[in-house]
């Protein structure tokens, strides 16, 4: 009957390792995609920015044509 409850316990601890090592494998893949993401984000805004700021500067000079 020992043996029964010592199998269950190791079983048990194996369960619980392949569950914290496939929690931290997740953990780690969420949080590089959402690095990832937050970074492609802030450059597609930061050239939002840029580009409304040229369009702006070339709103305000006047055309050779109409000097």
């Amino acid at each position: 009957m020992s043996a029964m409850w010592a199998g269950l316990l190791i079983n048990l601890l194996l369960f619980v390792a392949l569950l914290l090592i496939v929690m931290f494998v997740l953990h780690a893949t969420i949080r590089a995609a959402v690095r990832n993401a937050l970074r492609d984000h802030d450059a597609y805004r930061e050239e939002q920015t840029q580009a409304q700021a040229h369009a702006q500067t070339a709103d305000r000079i006047p055309s050779q044509s109409e000097t």
